[in-house]
């Protein structure tokens, strides 16, 4: 954290991976698609020659499979996904939840779910004023399972009584051998 005019500015998460620890992440993939953020993020890969550090310019959906032939298949392997808004497609999070070798333990996911700073603002109240659907759909592990919770919405007394379902949503359509699926459904109840 610094200051910038007064302004407290807080790192972002390569920075903060970079800084974590004891111990410290032996390998960092950070991939930006805005070219100036990256261009940043190579300037911060620079001052730190003694860490091993990727940048890649892209979309992270295309630039999944770049990462994957770069992590190792045996090893822990923890994936911190932070997306701006609903640009993340659910189809890179079964990549890289399915990158391992079998028998060994599947890579880590963390991923920031903005459900106010994107979701939100996809899924009006009024149905009729759905125009999203091809993000919601490409975001969403589930097509059906996010429309039928939608749907239902209007059980709820206040818009934001709605945001524990469809927060709850990635736990509930998860497949059944999924580990932490009948933890995260408990916690819902």
């Amino acid at each position: 954290m610094t200051k910038d005019h007064g302004a407290t500015v807080s790192d972002g998460s390569p920075l903060v991976a970079l800084h974590a620890g004891p111990p410290a992440f032996t390998r960092l993939f950070w991939v930006e698609q805005k070219e100036t953020y990256a261009d940043s993020l190579r300037a911060h890969q620079a001052a730190h020659p003694n860490n091993n550090i990727s940048v890649y310019q892209g979309d992270a959906n295309a630039r999944v499979d770049d990462v994957l032939t770069e992590l190792p298949r045996v090893y822990p392997v923890f994936a911190f996904l932070d997306p701006r808004g609903p640009e993340l497609s659910w189809q890179t999070v079964r990549k890289l939840a399915s990158h391992k070798a079998t028998g060994f333990p599947r890579v880590e996911l963390l991923i920031l779910f903005a459900y106010n700073m994107a979701l939100a603002r996809l899924m009006p109240h009024r149905p009729e004023l759905m125009v999203n659907e091809h993000e919601l759909d490409r975001f969403m592990p589930d097509r059906e399972r996010w429309r039928e919770i939608y749907a239902k919405r209007s059980l709820f007394t206040a818009p934001v009584t709605c945001s524990p379902k469809l927060r709850s949503l990635i736990s509930w359509i998860l497949p059944e051998n999924t580990p932490g699926r009948t933890h995260a459904q408990e916690q819902i109840h």
